[in-house]
């Protein structure tokens, strides 16, 4: 809460609101009113977490290990994973940019019948 009403704080003064016609969003009457802010923001704003390393790549004898670094499986024989999952920790940044290069390498993999 004391994120949020400092960043409609920063907005609504000089030089942020010449830049604006009007707040939105929430509406003025909600950000001026704790109790009301508190109610908006449990039912409008969410995490932005991005699920991933749920399927941790690593090397056989990892026990949190599920696919290899060409991301088969371990145990079952022709299933490959080439998502976000794969990767072993959250990146700190968003994880479009890393999920696209897993498809692309991976792509590429079985393009060149490489796996």
């Amino acid at each position: 809460m004391n994120g949020l009403e400092i960043a409609l704080n920063v907005v609504n003064a000089p030089p942020f609101f010449d830049l604006y016609e009007a707040q939105i969003w929430p509406r003025p009457e909600v950000a001026e009113d704790r109790d009301k802010l508190r109610d908006w923001a449990t039912r409008a704003c969410g995490s932005g977490y991005h699920p991933s390393g749920t399927v941790p790549m690593g090397t056989p004898d990892d026990a949190n290990a599920v696919v290899d670094q060409h991301g088969r499986v371990f145990g079952v024989e022709g299933l490959f994973v080439a998502d976000a999952s794969i990767m072993p920790s959250i990146p700190r940044a968003n994880t479009n940019i890393p999920t696209i290069m897993i498809g692309e390498r991976f792509g590429a993999w079985f393009r060149e019948d490489a796996l």
